[in-house]
């Protein structure tokens, strides 16, 4: 009930699901002293009918249902509970929202902030003042009408929010909604049954109208998700836009733990009813209230974003053009090195395949089947069971590559050796040679600023242009070597070095760390200012100069772990050794580094205490989802890796917009361009300048290195000396 108390202002009933029971509690107004006046609990569920006849007794107004029960007496359909949480229908007299169920919370703990934002913004609701939504949807406007539409957007500066809808294969735009308020959309319809509603002329008219709304610096275009519309725009009709404001990355910018979808971020923040069901019956009515909730976000929204949040906001905004310009860019892919090594990796994956075969004695095992490899491990050669979670939270048995390992660890088999080869070629030439390419013999990903809590862009596969394994990020070494630079040119990489272990080193005041960070500025090659190295003294006791390749690769390993407070068993897997060896590694770096203990003490206790942790980048992040092992751990990953990630999204910008440099792609901590081998100098140069600028860490100026690398071949970089 400690929730409840913070609802002001209501005459509320809240139904609940309790175990095998349904509790009822009524409550009157002033819920900060809150008293609960009845409550009752029922062991069968309470018709309807019977619930409706008490409410009304006790002239309760507001009802919140923390259960999936009655959703379909009160919507006149079966409605997933997903589909309209959080969301106000009227219902005769009664006000009502659904919210998750508390029984929910031990398999999906991250449900219980959605319902306390639920319960928080149902209370605040004042019934007397509250007013049916009867939005006014312009679904079939006129030409004339579309042309004063638009003259008046242009004329009064009026901010826009709009919405695309694209067909399935070519992505061509059929339909856009248009609001400029909080009541009122227009959809503009280009086609209908396939058809063109108007003729060529009004059509360009009417494009040459968007074109200029569109440029207009004066004018703020609101979209969610923009850099899908605005890739739409790029794309079919060679449309810049100009003075964004995205609603997804606001809302990523305050809540960048919370889902993000249009229909999640409208049920938290608005007092509407639900609406993504429409798409079925009427795609105008769906485009238009996509379109006006947008409108109603930005409203709320772009007063949150002041102070604290302004400037990362609107690093994020500045991104949206260089992310879609990457996007429909693409990588240059060399088809006969690609049909090369597809025929290579079919042959490899065909002989593996025949030795499993007589190895098991069995013509017809598929070693691709989980089921058929279950049976051979478990049942046929009796090896211990292995387990994992699968994504209903239940343990069931695998023969996944992490289980093959472990076995391998305690059965030298070479069945276990094949499958595991089988599985790898298997994998490279199914997900990175197998590839599509279009007809420039190009690939495509979509890059995702709103895609990972800290700020750093994921990668995925394209939703304009869907050629390619989509996620870079995850492309191996050896299929980089299909990947090449536009003809005349060069790829040139530029990639910060050791930068969270830098970061790290100012925020723990790590003196011997940062002396060696200093010196390597000016002696990179000196083993005494290489930083694994340095580690590897700790964890092994060897002379500096006497440090193998393999004991650095360790190191390097568990300087990240123990930063980030990893696991013992996670960094045994990663080292492949035994869990006691891998716990001697963190032991002994962690009690060289006292500063880290400390450091990882103090940011832990400021985010379970509901403090907002800030970046030296100016990134404000509240920890309110998970449970406390997972706020630990995500808390001292958290200001490092943001600030990185941060920095490296200015330096794209300021290559993008400043030197007008040609972007191909952001990966990790890199930056890639391309440019003609005349340019290279120059192009490095300006990437530096890019990269390079100060950062305040704890009162420290730090610049961070950047190293180079250039090729013609992705896979196949060499080092850039001047």
């Amino acid at each position: 009930m400690n929730v409840l108390s913070r609802i002001e202002n209501a005459t509320i009933a809240i139904i609940s699901d309790l175990h095998d029971q349904t509790g009822l509690w009524f409550t009157k107004t002033n819920l900060h002293n809150a008293n609960i006046n009845k409550t009752i609990f029922l062991s069968d569920r309470m018709t309807f009918e019977s619930l409706f006849l008490l409410l009304e007794s006790l002239k309760i107004k507001k009802v919140l249902f923390c259960t999936s029960n009655y959703i379909e007496e009160i919507y006149g359909s079966i409605e997933k509970l997903t589909a309209i949480r959080g969301c106000l229908i009227e219902y005769n007299n009664l006000l009502c929202m659904f919210t998750y169920s508390g029984n929910l919370f031990n398999k999906q703990y991250d449900l219980k902030s959605y319902q306390y934002m639920d319960i928080v913004k149902f209370g605040k609701i004042e019934v007397e003042n509250h007013k049916p939504f009867n939005p006014d949807l312009i679904l079939n406007p006129s030409y004339d009408y579309i042309l004063n539409y638009l003259n008046n957007i242009l004329n009064y500066n009026l901010p826009v929010a709009f919405d695309l809808e694209t067909l399935a294969k070519t992505k061509y735009p059929f339909m856009l909604g248009l609001s400029t308020n909080l009541n009122q959309a227009m959809v503009i319809q280009f086609l209908k049954q396939n058809k063109p509603v108007f003729t060529k002329f009004q059509e360009a008219n009417i494009l040459l109208l968007l074109q200029q709304i569109f440029k207009d610096s004066a004018i703020i275009k609101i979209a969610h998700n923009m850099c899908y519309d605005y890739g739409i725009m790029l794309d079919k009709y060679g449309f810049r836009i100009n003075n964004l404001f995205d609603t997804m990355i606001a809302w990523h910018t305050l809540e960048p733990e919370m889902k993000k979808s249009l229909g999640m971020v409208s049920s938290l923040l608005l007092n509407r009813p639900s609406w993504k069901h429409t798409a079925k019956d009427n795609m105008a009515v769906y485009n238009a209230l996509d379109t006006l909730n947008t409108y109603a976000l930005f409203e709320v929204m772009k007063l949150q974003l002041y102070d604290k949040y302004e400037k990362t906001f609107n690093l994020q905004m500045q991104s949206v053009e260089p992310v879609v310009y990457m996007g429909l860019k693409g990588l240059l892919v060399d088809t006969k090195k690609q049909l090369k090594y597809q025929k290579h990796l079919t042959r490899l994956v065909g002989l593996i395949k025949t030795k499993l075969l007589v190895l098991t004695n069995n013509p017809k095992f598929n070693p691709s089947s989980p089921k058929q490899v279950n049976e051979l491990l478990y049942k046929q050669l009796n090896l211990p069971e292995q387990y994992n979670i699968n994504t209903k939270g239940k343990e069931v048995v695998t023969s996944d590559e992490k289980a093959l390992r472990k076995l391998l660890k305690t059965h030298n088999l070479e069945v276990l050796k094949l499958l595991l080869k089988h599985r790898k070629y298997s994998k490279l030439l199914s997900t990175y040679f197998s590839i599509d390419v279009d007809s420039n013999n190009r690939v495509y990903t979509s890059y995702n600023i709103t895609g990972t809590t800290s700020g750093r862009w994921s990668s995925s596969e394209s939703l304009i242009k869907p050629y390619g394994s989509g996620n870079l990020q995850n492309i191996p070494p050896i299929a980089r070597n299909i990947y090449i630079a536009s003809p005349g040119k060069y790829i040139i990489q530029a990639d910060y070095s050791q930068a969270e272990a830098v970061i790290v080193a100012y925020l723990t005041q790590d003196a011997d760390l940062i002396n060696a960070f200093n010196r390597r500025k000016t002696d990179p090659h000196n083993p005494n200012n290489d930083i694994h190295k340095l580690a590897a003294n700790m964890i092994f006791g060897t002379d500096i100069d006497k440090i193998t390749y393999e004991q650095r690769q360790v190191a390097k390993k568990v300087r990240h772990a123990v930063n980030y407070q990893m696991g013992v068993k996670l960094l045994a897997s990663q080292l492949d050794c035994q869990q006691s060896q891998a716990k001697k590694y963190w032991l002994a770096f962690y009690a060289n580094n006292p500063n880290l203990a400390q450091w990882h003490k103090d940011t832990i206790a400021i985010a379970l205490s509901g403090k907002p942790l800030i970046t030296p980048m100016g990134r404000v992040r509240y920890f309110k989802i998970g449970r406390e092992y997972d706020i630990k751990k995500a808390c001292v990953a958290f200001i490092p890796q943001s600030t990185v990630g941060d920095m490296l999204n200015q330096a794209v910008n300021t290559m993008y917009w400043q030197y007008n440099l040609d972007l191909l792609m952001q990966l990790h901590d890199a930056a890639h361009v391309e440019c003609v081998y005349n340019n290279i100098d120059a192009t490095i140069h300006a990437m530096k300048q890019a990269m390079q600028f100060n950062v305040n860490v704890n009162n420290h100026k730090v610049i961070l290195d950047v190293d180079f690398k250039i090729g013609k071949c992705w896979g196949k970089m060499e080092d850039y000396k001047q």
